[in-house]
């Protein structure tokens, strides 16, 4: 599950490049049904294929942008994205990429190395050939209608000559492994571990004022704990847990050892994020998260012993009582719920429910408590500076809730089915198009 969400940003820049050529271009091909040859040459190792319907994408973002929400910021932030390139004396040039039918990202693995590519149809094959200045980490390679980037990590050891040649080798010969979609969805992504396993598949669709996700996905059976009898009562932005594959456990216990925590393995957990304090301390500035989360371990744990421990007392500065913990006039609520089950949170009684049989996963409630930071002066204003910060804080405030549940359906294999609903007068694709541009995804260059 880690690998789909190391590749969000990538594909979110691919999935919105369609509607910005198309924008900034020509819409001729809107009525020109265009053939999507690059699926046949998708390679039978690859471990990550994501499917990109740049037809649906443009079409559907040039109506919402354009005829439904008529908004104003995003034709201002369009007109300054237009304005940048004429000071730097920039134009969008044909890439001799047909960007307006299906794009391909693949992962394969080549070597000790995992190679990321972009399966392309072309429009011309000589344009697409010529390599952009300065660029010496990528690959092109192409035949009359399928052009193919292979792009290597930052200190990768793979030869440039051998990459050319594998990629010759791909657009060269059909796959015999068909890469199923749903021409409905415009975006899906199929992943696994290793070549010699199924895929598991998630894919994204737009419905009136909202995006619907579906799926299924292999899991290792191992990687599946137990819920404690009773879970956190869904409130603010809500997730639960007890698929805790190494991964995922092994970077909590990293983040928490970070800051003197010693914890054993995670088997489950249940957390209501509410949003986050700044308050001065006697580090500079110190975060204080408001939320209510249960965690349960593969072994005991003392909740009570864990902040009794001094040298976490000095570092983390704060002050203990009978059931709670103070960072100044902030407090924390802490209980021992069972042996290997502990408690931390805002609320002294947290309402409590029991979990839903065979869910894995559910992520559940608003969008805006995780952009939601009290205090803190000139951090708060710092974090307005930063693009990424600001475009998430406009998506969640016009967003109205998200509900997504990976459920078991039989040993090792899951389903995923949920939604991102959005305000009254928000659309989807609006949305989407105005989280990239103040993202500032495609930067002038100086």
């Amino acid at each position: 599950m880690t690998k789909f969400w190391k590749i969000g940003n990538s594909l979110l820049f691919l999935m919105l490049l369609p509607a910005l050529w198309f924008l900034f271009s020509t819409s001729r091909y809107l009525i020109q049904e265009v053939p999507s040859s690059n699926a046949d040459y998708i390679p039978d190792n690859a471990l990550i294929v994501a499917r990109i319907d740049g037809k649906m994408i443009s079409e559907n973002t040039l109506f919402s942008v354009l005829m439904e929400s008529k908004d104003e910021e995003i034709s201002q932030l369009l007109n300054e994205f237009l304005n940048a390139r004429r000071a730097d004396d920039q134009k969008l040039k044909d890439p001799g990429i047909h960007l307006l039918s299906d794009l391909f990202y693949v992962q394969i693995p080549i070597e000790d190395e995992k190679v990321n590519c972009i399966l392309v149809n072309l429009t011309s094959k000589d344009k697409f050939l010529v390599q952009p200045k300065g660029d010496s980490k990528t690959v092109r390679v192409a035949n009359d209608e399928i052009g193919l980037i292979m792009m290597r990590a930052e200190g990768s050891k793979l030869d440039r000559k051998k990459l050319i040649a594998l990629g010759n080798k791909i657009i060269r010969s059909k796959s015999t492994e068909s890469f199923r979609s749903n021409q409905e969805d415009f975006t899906q992504i199929s992943w696994r571990e290793r070549s010699s396993q199924p895929f598991s598949d998630f894919a994204i669709r737009e419905s009136d004022d909202q995006l619907i996700f579906s799926g299924n996905f292999q899991f290792d059976q191992k990687a599946s704990g137990s819920f404690p009898k009773q879970v956190l009562k869904p409130q603010g932005f809500h997730v639960c847990s007890n698929l805790m594959d190494n991964a995922i456990s092994d970077t909590l216990t990293w983040m928490l050892n970070g800051i003197g925590i010693e914890l054993p393995q995670f088997e489950s957990f249940s957390l209501n994020y509410y949003g986050a304090k700044v308050i001065n301390h006697s580090t500079g500035f110190f975060v204080v998260p408001q939320i209510d989360l249960i965690m349960k371990f593969t072994e005991n744990v003392s909740i009570k012993e864990l902040f009794e421990d001094e040298e976490l007392k000095t570092m983390l500065d704060y002050k203990q009582d009978k059931g709670s913990i103070w960072f100044q006039k902030e407090q924390l609520y802490f209980k021992q719920l069972t042996p290997t089950t502990i408690y931390l949170g805002v609320h002294e009684n947290p309402q409590l429910v029991a979990p839903e049989p065979d869910e894995l996963i559910s992520i559940y409630g608003e969008l805006e408590p995780l952009m939601n930071v009290e205090g803190g002066g000139l951090m708060t204003a710092f974090l307005e500076m930063i693009p990424a910060f600001k475009a998430g804080k406009r998506l969640s405030a016009h967003s109205k809730e998200i509900d997504i549940r990976l459920t078991r359906i039989s040993k090792g294999e899951g389903s995923i089915v949920g939604n991102l609903k959005f305000e009254k007068g928000c659309y989807p694709m609006s949305e989407a198009m105005r989280f990239v541009l103040i993202n500032n995804f495609f930067p002038s260059q100086d």
